[in-house]
């Protein structure tokens, strides 16, 4: 039966949905359908009339109607229904529209756990191979790489942790060092002041009584076993206070070195030769390791200089003989003089040996033809030949 509202007028059923009206009655005639949307507000109600098609299937009128908060009849329909059907009705809202359903699951996704050695491992590696972890991930940032093998961020990123294990191992060494130094054991007074006086050059010992010094001071010898050794290093006069150095004379006398003519000849227009240059027991050892230079004259038979040229010497304790091999054009010249001389430089004319004279021929084997000191006629022609700068430096071969 109709229904009255809040304004007392008389209101048309409403269809309602799957569930039912919360307020009001509701009553069916024939067999009643369900419209698509219920309504919280207002009060909601089902009507309708049966009837028989031209078929003889039984048919429903549904009229429905949707009322404001107030009563209000703001729509109404009335329409034709369809043989009720076995179906669930599907109830909608008329109030928001239809959302997507979201399916949650239950389950969680576990980070995998790893170890901090692990991790400090692969991040070694990232450091130590890094275009292999390019090659091997794709990616260039390490940060990515360790994310993409082990399943989970890194704790921190990866330049910091490098830079902690950096910082670690420079730790780790430091107390290793410390661990592994020897421990100095406290030292009388009589025995560190010596220790001191040697540290300061105060004593002069042996090299190797230094390592009683290491020994002493780490426990390995007692202080009674190393003033031992000290007093007899000091009753032997091996260990002393500096001595005055002894002031070295630079004296140089014209037999220290001698010279000796191995060979020479002239072949083909060059003359060919060697000349040994050995030590004498009286050399003065100054100039060791120091430059004496030997110069060689090629004069043809009326004086005319053809060549002069410089090559340096350099002796030592141990390597006391210098060979020198020569190979020079003699300007078309078959015979020629040939004067060697050994000096301190071309500036000082000071000799360190006679002046070796031969004649060299072509075809033939040159013999020294006479030694002695240079005199004043020859110093002054090779004087005017370095002044015009005739000398060739260097061009001799020579051999140890």
């Amino acid at each position: 039966m109709p229904r009255v509202g809040k304004t007392g007028k008389a209101t048309p059923s409403r269809s309602v949905s799957s569930t039912s009206a919360t307020s009001g009655t509701s009553s069916t005639s024939g067999t009643s359908s369900t419209s698509g949307t219920s309504s919280t507000s207002g009060t909601s109600a089902t009507s309708g009339t049966s009837g028989t098609s031209s078929a003889g299937h039984r048919t429903s009128t549904i009229k429905s109607a949707k009322y404001s908060s107030k009563g209000h009849i703001i729509s109404y329909d009335d329409s034709h229904g369809t043989p009720p059907s076995t179906e669930k009705p599907v109830s909608t809202l008329s109030s928001t529209p239809s959302m997507p359903s979201q399916v949650t699951t239950s389950s969680t996704s576990i980070k995998p756990v790893i170890s901090g050695e692990l991790s400090r491992a692969i991040i070694q590696s990232q450091s130590n191979f890094p275009d292999a972890w390019v090659k091997a991930t794709g990616l260039t940032s390490k940060d990515r790489q360790y994310e993409l093998v082990t399943g989970t961020a890194p704790i921190q990123p990866i330049t910091a942790q490098l830079q902690e294990i950096e910082e670690i191992a420079q730790e780790e060494q430091r107390i290793k060092e410390i661990e592994q130094a020897p421990i100095y054991q406290r030292l009388d007074d009589q025995v560190q002041n010596i220790i001191n006086d040697i540290n300061a050059g105060v004593v002069q010992i042996p090299d190797w009584f230094r390592n009683n010094i290491e020994w002493v001071q780490t426990g390995h010898i007692t202080q009674q076993e190393f003033l031992t050794a000290y007093n007899y290093l000091v009753d032997q006069q091996i260990a002393h206070a500096p001595q005055t150095p002894v002031t070295v004379i630079e004296t140089i006398t014209a037999d220290m070195i001698n010279q000796h003519l191995d060979y020479f000849t002239i072949q083909n227009g060059r003359a060919k030769g060697q000349i040994t240059f050995t030590l004498n027991d009286n050399f003065n050892p100054f100039y060791f390791n120091k430059d004496i230079a030997n110069l060689v004259q090629f004069k043809t038979k009326n004086g005319i200089n053809i060549l002069l040229k410089e090559n340096r010497l350099r002796f030592t304790a141990t390597e006391r003989t210098e060979t020198i091999q020569y190979d020079e054009d003699m300007a078309g010249n078959l015979i020629v003089d040939l004067e060697s001389f050994v000096w301190l430089g071309t500036a000082q004319p000071t000799p360190f040996s006679p002046v070796l004279r031969m004649e060299i021929r072509e075809g033939k084997s040159a013999s020294a033809t006479k030694t002695g000191l240079m005199g004043a006629g020859v110093a002054g022609g090779i004087g005017i030949l370095i002044l015009l700068g005739f000398i060739i430096e260097g061009v001799g071969k020579k051999k140890k």
